[in-house]
């Protein structure tokens, strides 16, 4: 591993300093490199509440000495061991010291499953990064209690506008969320079938429309991101998987959700209401729906195959298991299919 990080770094001198004569080109000696110490935050400096939010955190690090006069990136990571199996990056700059929002830190807890409200010890330090063909150089990790709050992360965001949808980069139906904070976002994506739908779509992350040509196996489609072409999917519901940085796209054939029944409509094979992904949320959720007094139930793909009346607010049965709205108007819905758990509440005027 050694000698590879002596051959890159080697090849990078001379890439970057072509113009330095032959007794000018740098090595790079990884054991003599001097790590950062990071300094700021102190102890217990994670124990938040909502309160917080906008409170500034400022973290500070020694400067580290790789034994060259090149270019150093500071990456300041979280994790949930000593040993940095699991890691969100908090933040990324070319200086030495940082702020950051109370908000972020605690979106980035969320993000690695700590529970909120449960004090719990959180692992950080900092990166000195060169470039890709060696290693990072890490600081010594320090350990921090924390404490977050329960908040709706703000995860990074971007767009899957298609025929489905109107082409509307801004519609709840079509966003993919990178769930750690990296070049990788994910989600579930119903491609609706309809007379004007053939399956088309792009993706967009903010600025650029993105196409290119995905190949099928199955029910499933990969391909790269490029182009002018509108990718093309039999519809159905997908989970994606997009990584802006390799440019791949990945759909994964999966189900879609609806409310079925008498306070929806009816029971018949077209009465389904179907609800749409919130990725934010990792639910399956419709928001001012026109209920009726009556039974009703949730289920897949508007087939029987997979349905539930779990765990909700409403605990009211009929004698088949069915729900039973007992009060007619309009509700916000939200069901987790995988622990079949939901809730129906009246919709906010």
């Amino acid at each position: 591993m050694k000698i590879f990080q002596y051959i890159s770094v080697l090849f990078l001198g001379i890439v970057l300093f072509a113009s330095c004569s032959e007794d000018d080109k740098l090595t790079y000696y990884p054991d003599e490199a001097v790590e950062s110490i990071l300094s700021l935050p102190e102890a217990d400096a994670f124990i938040f509440t909502k309160d917080d939010a906008d409170e500034d955190v400022t973290f500070k690090w020694t400067q580290a000495d790789p034994g060259l006069s090149v270019q150093v990136d500071y990456i300041v990571e979280l994790s949930t061991t000593n040993l940095f199996e699991s890691v969100t990056s908090l933040i990324e700059t070319r200086d030495t010291v940082s702020t950051i929002k109370v908000s972020a830190i605690n979106n980035a807890l969320i993000a690695l499953e700590y529970e909120p409200g449960v004090e719990s010890m959180v692992y950080c330090r900092v990166l000195a990064r060169l470039n890709d063909n060696v290693e990072d150089i890490s600081s010594a990790f320090k350990e921090y209690t924390t404490t977050p709050y329960e908040t709706l992360i703000d995860y990074p965001m971007i767009y899957v506008p298609g025929k489905y949808q109107g082409w509307n980069p801004g519609a709840e139906n079509g966003r993919l969320y990178s769930y750690n904070f990296d070049d990788i976002y994910e989600g579930i994506i119903h491609i609706t079938e309809t007379a004007e739908q053939n399956g088309e779509f792009k993706i967009n992350d903010g600025t650029n429309w993105i196409g290119g040509v995905l190949a099928q196996a199955g029910d499933n489609y990969s391909g790269t991101l490029g182009g002018d072409d509108n990718f093309v999917v039999a519809p159905g519901a997908y989970m994606f998987r997009v990584d802006m940085d390799a440019m791949t796209i990945e759909l994964t054939k999966t189900d879609y959700w609806g409310i079925i029944g008498t306070a929806i409509g009816g029971w018949g094979d077209t009465d389904d209401y179907i609800l749409h992904y919130d990725g934010q949320r990792e639910l399956w959720v419709g928001t001012n729906i026109d209920f009726v007094e009556g039974p009703f139930k949730f289920r897949a793909n508007n087939k029987w195959d997979k349905n539930f009346s779990g765990e909700g607010n409403i605990s009211e049965r009929d004698g088949d298991g069915n729900i039973v709205m007992s009060t007619a108007g309009e509700y916000d819905v939200a069901i987790d299919p995988e622990a079949q758990t939901f809730s129906v509440l009246p919709s906010k005027e």
